[in-house]
């Protein structure tokens, strides 16, 4: 069989006055047969093109004129025939459906749809924050119904297809949404249990209360965040550090006063966090803040964003 480069120079082609399109789809012949194009993209090229099409049948009959014509030209004009019925032949053939992969879309189209799927809480009327803890924890910290936003089932239902989606899923829901947790000691353990969910975590509010709060607090310079929003409440000063307990020996008039947030548990480790671009402070229920607490939020949010916000060492 004859490809199209020897037909070319062999002058075969002039001699036969085969018609440019013809060419073209002799030279696409070519490249099937040397790996440069696939079957599909060949089958493609005739099939949604009627100009290919009735080019291949034009062909067919040039080579039929000239061989009755010269049959010494016999030899090239059959290489040329069978050529362009194997084309043919391909262009008719029914292509095997392929199932369809969610894999094989771009990663783009894949964010689209986690985008999607994320988002439609949202959409109607609910948010994108994410209370992990859906029931009381047993540590006995205070908890806010009125704050529960639990993850529905069927949220991450595409997380448990394979290893792959899982980590690309996770990876998209916790840049997309703000993990929330009734207390400290949740949020300690749910970092511990997820560490390799850990580094895709971005956005955290947690109620700052507990025995464990300054341990918890402390899991989270580990974490690359881009927000972190701590909730304060009369438990937030519960629990003193270990510092204002040894002065609280030694000073009766500290047993008598209030605590102030400065004081609380876990004060210490709080603003050794660095690296945080957004920083906020709230109340589980700004109606029912009381007056003093409303002061020490907004001082309280004034100094983390000060100090929270500065880059790490080494940035």
């Amino acid at each position: 069989m004859y490809l199209h480069y020897q037909l070319v120079t062999l002058n075969v082609l002039n001699r036969f006055g085969i018609c440019d399109r013809g060419r073209i789809m002799l030279k696409a012949y070519e490249d099937y047969k040397t790996f440069l194009i696939d079957k599909d993209e060949l089958r493609r090229r005739i099939r949604f093109s009627r100009i290919n099409r009735e080019a291949l049948t034009h062909t067919i009959l040039k080579c039929v004129q000239v061989m009755r014509a010269n049959p010494a030209e016999c030899r090239y004009g059959e290489s040329i025939i069978e050529s362009c019925a194997e084309m043919m032949t391909i262009g008719d053939e029914d292509r095997e459906p392929e199932p369809l992969r969610f894999l094989n879309f771009p990663s783009e189209v894949r964010r689209m749809i986690y985008q999607y799927c994320f988002h439609q809480k949202a959409k109607r009327g609910g948010t994108n924050d994410v209370y992990l803890a859906r029931k009381k924890p047993s540590c006995g910290c205070a908890y806010f119904e009125n704050a529960d936003s639990p993850l529905e089932r069927n949220e991450l239902a595409l997380a448990h297809t394979c290893s792959r989606l899982h980590e690309e899923v996770m990876s998209y829901f916790c840049d997309a949404k703000t993990l929330k947790f009734s207390c400290a000691c949740v949020m300690r353990k749910f970092l511990e249990e997820n560490r390799m969910l850990r580094g895709a975590i971005r956005h955290i509010n947690f109620h700052w209360c507990g025995p464990a709060a300054d341990q918890s607090i402390l899991q989270l310079g580990s974490l690359h965040l881009k927000s972190l929003t701590v909730t304060i409440s009369r438990a937030t000063t519960k629990r003193i550090t270990a510092r204002e307990e040894e002065f609280r020996r030694y000073f009766t008039s500290k047993k008598r006063g209030e605590v102030a947030l400065t004081d609380a548990l876990g004060i210490d480790e709080l603003l050794s966090l660095c690296g945080i671009p957004n920083v906020a402070v709230q109340h589980p229920d700004r109606l029912m803040a009381p007056k003093l607490l409303t002061s020490d939020r907004i001082s309280l949010e004034n100094m983390l964003q000060a100090k929270l916000t500065l880059p790490r060492k080494g940035e």
